[in-house]
């Protein structure tokens, strides 16, 4: 090979030696730089990780109190003057604060239901459905009023004024004989769509659901002790203690208590109705589960406790 031909060779060879150079440049820049893709993804992945934990940390730092924690339902001065007795109200502005509150909002939801003992006869039931029909057609009332020899379960709707005076009569009815400890829940300033279009009152052979009317039903003086809230969740501390949930069970999915590792044993019966409760608690498996033991019980207005041996 001449001189001039092996010059033209190492040029060629430079000049594709920097083109190599270059293509493995522009080939690094295009990729991440350090770890392999896979490796750099798994970093990722841990550093939005770890990120989302510092903002939850942070959000709980804040301490933001929720609006169910503010709400406190207790009889304000209208209800101890206008009803008396055992009542508790709250109005709905309390868990929207940030709602405008007007006339468009002056409902008031009225809930109870109170068992009688002795029952009713003919006579005593038909005074009864009478009274609180004119009582509520008087006071502008709406809702449905299950009526049985055996008591009443109302859920009512009206206006503040209205309820109030509705809840003074039953109250007051036969001096107080029947109604004067009965337990009203009142629910203030909910929107006027959600009153009940009209009135019902309608006989019912129980005031609640349970097939057991009549000789059936056992003796309200057989029931158990009515808790507070703090002595109820007292309560679910203990051991040997169960906690048997009386609502159906899709109200059970969406929300219950939860008793600590070493207190109290939650139990679901899974009902879809309620006149499947004394068929579940007179199996023999549930009488053996419950032997002995401090049996707690809640529904979506009630607590109650009672040992069983």
């Amino acid at each position: 090979m001449t001189s001039d031909e092996e010059a033209k060779a190492m040029k060629k060879a430079k000049k594709k030696s920097k083109k190599q150079k270059r293509k493995r440049e522009e080939e690094s820049e295009d990729k991440p730089t350090g770890d392999t893709p896979a490796v750099s993804s798994k970093k990722e992945k841990l550093e939005k990780k770890s990120k989302k934990q510092k903002k939850k940390s942070k959000d709980k730092d804040k301490a933001v109190d929720l609006p169910s924690k503010k709400i406190k339902a207790a009889p304000n001065t209208d209800d101890v003057k206008i009803v008396g007795g055992r009542i508790v109200s709250f109005s709905a502005q309390d868990i929207n604060a940030n709602k405008d509150f007007s006339q468009e909002n002056s409902t008031t939801l009225l809930l109870f239901y109170q068992y009688i003992e002795p029952v009713l006869d003919h006579a005593g039931f038909q005074a009864i459905i009478h009274h609180v029909q004119a009582a509520g057609e008087a006071n502008d009332i709406t809702g449905r009023m299950r009526v049985a020899h055996e008591g009443l379960n109302c859920t009512l709707t009206g206006s503040y004024d209205g309820i109030r005076a509705w809840c003074k009569a039953l109250r007051e009815y036969e001096n107080g004989k029947y109604f004067g400890l009965t337990e009203f829940k009142l629910t203030d300033n909910l929107p006027n769509g959600q009153a009940f279009p009209r009135l019902h009152a309608f006989k019912v052979e129980e005031i609640v659901n349970y097939g057991l009317a009549g000789v059936k039903a056992p003796s309200i003086h057989m029931s158990g002790v009515h808790l507070e809230p703090k002595d109820y969740h007292k309560k679910m501390t203990e051991e040997e203690t169960v906690i048997i949930d009386v609502r159906n069970h899709y109200e059970a999915a969406i929300g219950k208590f939860h008793p600590p590792v070493t207190g109290a044993k939650y139990i679901d019966p899974m009902m879809r109705k309620s006149t499947e409760f004394p068929v579940w608690l007179d199996k023999p498996e549930t009488k053996e589960l419950l032997r002995g033991k401090q049996v707690m019980m809640y529904c979506t207005s009630i607590s109650l406790f009672k040992y069983v041996v």
